[in-house]
């Protein structure tokens, strides 16, 4: 890790706040760094993140899925997002995420990272809600190897 200009423990709290929720602002507030800085910080931790991922998760006989999407706001409620998010029922990992707009394309590329991130073998479940681009998108990439069961609320 290149060095910080703060401690390890001190980073590792903002990461913290970060995942319990806490906005950047707030974040810069209570741990009396620079918004930039706290920028910087989620960067270098999501990249680590994704790095460990690729490492680890690779190979995995991951056989049930569940996805879903949840909207978030950026830069305080001036645009809508949206985080795709997996996880495998039997290992309680979460194989991929994408951060994105609610699209066919991002949701192609999405379920498209899910089978990448598992071991070829095996025809997975997938569960999912009623969104219109998850059952067109997962038998693109998964044809007929796969079962689909949606939730239509």
């Amino acid at each position: 890790m290149r060095t910080l200009q703060h401690s390890i423990a001190r980073f590792e709290r903002v990461v913290e706040l970060s995942v319990e929720g806490v906005n950047m602002s707030a974040i810069a507030r209570l741990e009396d760094v620079s918004w930039n800085t706290v920028v910087r910080w989620l960067e270098r931790a999501a990249a680590r993140a994704r790095r460990f991922s690729a490492k680890h998760l690779r190979g995995h006989a991951l056989v049930e899925f569940q996805l879903d999407e949840m909207n978030t706001f950026l830069q305080s409620r001036k645009r809508q997002t949206w985080v795709f998010a997996s996880i495998d029922v039997w290992w309680r990992l979460w194989p991929a995420t994408l951060v994105g707009s609610r699209t066919y394309r991002n949701t192609r590329r999405f379920v498209r990272s899910i089978a990448d991130a598992r071991r070829l073998g095996g025809c997975p479940l997938i569960t999912t809600d009623g969104f219109k681009f998850y059952a067109p998108t997962i038998r693109r990439v998964f044809g007929l190897g796969c079962v689909l069961a949606q939730v239509i609320k």
